[in-house]
């Protein structure tokens, strides 16, 4: 973590707020004439990150897409400019919790007329982003694609903001994430976005009935102990009825939940407007009140991080996150839990703590290059069909193809930096790991860069051998 300057753009630095794979925060304030004195969060592209293009245009397109929204339950962007190389983003400061951590305080779970109450205001904010610019819910609306209780900020006195669009995503602009590549918390993650990256309105509807689901039973509905198990039970509508988890609550309460989480996008709400009328008249008269009071009772004094993306308390994913698109055809294996690179069908699954079992582990030194698509803390695994020779698996350029490796037996080589990152093989341009190369038998140097860390080895191919290097 970098040192916390005096001074972003006009604003003076009070404290680090918090830091995430992309972006860090602070607390600071401006003063103009009069005493005016005027406090924020300001959220900037973290240090040696700021020269990587997809991180810059990442940062930009947040800043135009929050500022675009305007809404008491979407936390409000009030200034956004560069200082020097940094972009910078000033955010309201929110005085309260995030809803994660009042859940940590409360047993996990909260009363049938606070859910619903977060159910209206949560459906408030996503019905203003589902239609910005105009657009018909599915059109050319913004849909967040992370809700979850990280990203819900609570007020000391009750209020309830949306907050982090840093993945968001238009519906009418060209799409930039990697093919292959979906983000997002993976237990919040609709089915069809996980398979095949497809993302409307509806998506972020199945999120937030995870999140109701989540809140009224203290429980998650389709938690498994791997990833592609849990998306496995979401496609397949696999959980416990929420009537039998929480027989107090009403039913017209958990029929709405239960609909949201229809596997088929079809079958779920048509709509965050149609979820408010709805969820409405379920709400307590007092329950605004209700909520001010739990989070004064549990608020710890310090100001939430409203806006970097962090691992909760509970096994989330992180928020970046290669998938499986065949995810429900994965066959049920403990152990902690892990993401997969996509390539294509067929592939394989392979675990994590196998691989980690076989491979080489380098040292790493710190250096401050990065790459985005080293954000979050996912376990990369291999395992995938064999791509043609001399072909990484991930795509790009050929690797070397000469007669005389394919005359010596050339070995393989895997390289996987984790939890992302990029690597060349003697002096090739870097490319996303993992990276699978045919090699001629003989020396070979590797250089990987991933999370702020830099990593170099050379490795000795023998002749048809197969090699996995794992830098983390």
């Amino acid at each position: 973590m970098g040192e916390t300057p005096e001074k972003i753009g006009p604003y003076r630095v009070l404290t680090r707020l918090g830091a995430g794979g992309m972006a860090e925060t602070f607390v600071a304030e401006k003063h103009g004439p009069g005493g005016y004195v005027q406090r924020v969060c300001v959220k900037r592209i973290r240090q040696g990150l700021d020269a990587d293009p997809d991180y810059v245009r990442q940062f930009l397109a947040e800043a135009r897409i929050a500022a675009t929204l305007r809404h008491t339950n979407v936390a409000q962007v009030v200034d956004f400019g560069q200082d020097g190389p940094d972009y910078w983003l000033a955010l309201e400061l929110i005085e309260g919790m995030d809803l994660r951590a009042l859940l940590g305080k409360c047993g996990g779970r909260l009363s049938p007329d606070l859910v619903a109450h977060l159910g209206v205001e949560l459906a408030s904010a996503l019905d203003v982003a589902h239609r910005a610019g105009g657009a018909a819910p599915g059109a050319g609306g913004i849909v967040h694609r992370d809700v979850s209780p990280s990203n819900v900020l609570l007020s000391l006195e009750g209020e309830v903001k949306l907050t982090d669009f840093g993945i968001a995503r238009r519906l009418d602009e060209p799409k930039h994430t990697r093919t292959g590549i979906v983000r997002g918390k993976v237990p919040y993650m609709a089915p069809e976005y996980a398979e095949s990256g497809h993302f409307d309105h509806r998506s972020d509807l199945f999120a937030l009935g995870v999140l109701l689901y989540e809140t009224l039973s203290g429980q998650r509905p389709h938690d498994a102990p791997a990833e592609y198990e849990t998306l496995r039970r979401a496609t397949a509508g696999d959980h416990p009825a929420l009537a039998t988890l929480c027989p107090e609550a009403p039913a017209e309460l958990c029929e709405v939940i239960e609909r949201l989480l229809a596997p088929d996008p079809a079958q779920r709400t048509e709509g965050a407007a149609a979820l408010l009328d709805a969820l409405t008249p379920l709400r307590g008269s007092d329950s605004r009140r209700e909520l001010a009071r739990l989070v004064h009772e549990h608020h710890d004094g310090k100001t939430p991080d409203a806006t970097v993306t962090t691992t909760e308390a509970l096994p989330e994913a992180p928020p970046t996150v290669p998938l499986v698109a065949a995810a429900r055809r994965a066959q049920p294996r403990t152990g902690r839990p892990i993401a997969v690179a996509v390539v294509g069908l067929p592939l394989l699954l392979a675990g994590a703590v196998w691989l980690l079992g076989h491979d080489i582990r380098p040292t790493a030194r710190r250096t401050p290059a990065a790459d985005p698509s080293s954000e979050g803390s996912a376990t990369a695994a291999t395992g995938i069909a064999p791509a043609p020779a001399t072909t990484p698996i991930n795509g790009g350029e050929p690797a070397r193809d000469s007669a005389a490796a394919s005359a010596a037996n050339p070995g393989q080589l895997t390289v996987i930096v984790l939890p992302f990152g990029k690597a060349a093989v003697d002096g090739d341009s870097p490319r996303e790991t993992p990276l699978k190369l045919e090699l001629a038998p003989g020396e070979h140097l590797i250089r990987a860069t991933g999370r702020g860390q830099q990593f170099e080895r050379t490795v000795l191919i023998e002749p048809g051998q197969s090699k996995r290097v794992v830098f983390q």
